[in-house]
C-alpha cells in the first residue's frame, strides 16, 4: 500500500540569498554603485536611497529570475542579508524602484552597457573565437528577438512578424560563449532594420573595449542592406556574413552573376 502524502500550503516565504554573493561581488568591482550616484543632470527630489543602491537592487532581481519591481518587497523583510548580499546600503521599495528606473533609465543605458564591457574585457573566463575558411574570428551575432506578449496591455506591444503582438528587442552576442553585449528594446510592429546601422556601431564599440580580435558579424536576412556596411576606422577587422535577402531576384541569378 501507498503511503499517503498530504500537502499543506503554508504562509512562509522563502527567500534565497546564496547566488547574489558572486553578484555582490561583480557589482563591486565594476564600482557600479559609484558609476551611477555621479549620474549628471539627474534631479531626484527624495534621494535617500541612491541611483546605485537602486539599480543594483534591479540587478539582483533579475539575476534571480524576478524581473519585477513588486518583487523587491519580500527582500525588504529581510533587507540585512539582502544589502549585505549586493554589498549596497539600502533595500528600496517598489515604488521607489520602478519611479527611479523610470528617471534615470536613459541616462544610466550607456553607463551599464560600458561598464559590462569591462567586466567581461576582466572577467570572461574565454571569448573563444571560431574558425573559419579565411581565418579565425569572434563571432559577434545580432538579432531580433520577438516575446510574446499576447493579450496584454503593455505601451509598445503590437504585432511582430511572428504572429504574435509582442515586443521586438534586438539583441547582440559575442564570442562562442554567446555573451551579451548589447540590447535595444523595440515596439514589435518595428522593422528590424530600422535603427539597426546605429545598433551596429554601438555594438563594435562595446565589441573592442572586450577583445580587439578579428570580428564576424553574422545577421538574418532582414537586415541585408548596404546601410549596414560602412567604412572607417572603427571597421578594421570586421568582417559581415549575412543571410541573403533575394527579394524580387531569382535565385538562379545568384549562381550565374552578371
Amino acid at each position: 500500500m501507498q503511503p499517503i502524502i498530504n500537502v499543506k500550503n503554508g504562509d512562509e516565504k522563502l527567500v534565497s540569498h546564496a547566488g547574489l554573493l558572486s553578484v555582490g561581488a561583480l557589482l563591486e568591482h565594476m564600482q557600479l554603485t559609484k558609476r551611477l550616484d555621479n549620474i549628471p543632470g539627474v534631479h531626484c527630489v527624495n534621494p535617500d536611497i541612491s541611483h546605485g543602491d537602486n539599480l543594483s537592487s534591479m540587478a539582483g532581481l533579475i539575476c534571480l529570475g524576478k524581473p519585477d519591481c513588486s518583487a523587491i518587497e519580500i527582500f525588504r523583510e529581510d533587507r540585512w542579508h539582502f544589502t549585505r548580499a549586493l554589498r549596497i546600503f539600502d533595500c528600496p521599495s517598489q515604488s521607489t524602484l520602478r519611479q527611479r528606473i523610470d528617471l534615470i533609465r536613459e541616462t544610466a543605458n550607456n553607463i551599464l552597457k560600458d561598464a559590462s564591457a569591462e567586466m567581461l574585457f576582466r572577467k570572461a573566463p574565454a571569448i573563444s573565437p571560431i574558425q573559419t575558411g579565411v581565418g579565425e574570428f569572434v563571432p559577434l551575432d545580432m538579432d531580433v528577438s520577438p516575446f510574446d506578449n499576447s493579450k496584454t496591455q503593455k505601451e509598445g506591444v503590437s504585432g511582430t512578424y511572428k504572429g504574435c503582438d509582442s515586443y521586438a528587442p534586438m539583441f547582440a552576442y559575442l564570442g562562442a560563449e554567446g555573451y551579451q553585449i548589447n540590447a535595444e528594446l523595440r515596439e514589435g510592429s518595428r522593422h528590424c532594420q530600422k535603427n539597426t546601422p546605429e545598433f551596429i556601431d554601438d555594438t563594435i564599440k562595446y565589441a573592442r573595449q572586450i577583445t580587439l580580435s578579428p570580428l564576424l558579424i553574422r545577421l538574418d536576412s532582414g537586415n541585408d542592406s548596404q546601410d549596414n556596411f560602412v567604412t572607417g576606422e572603427k571597421w578594421e577587422n570586421v568582417c559581415f556574413l549575412v543571410k541573403r535577402n533575394l527579394r524580387r531576384e531569382s535565385p538562379d541569378s545568384q549562381l550565374n552573376p552578371a
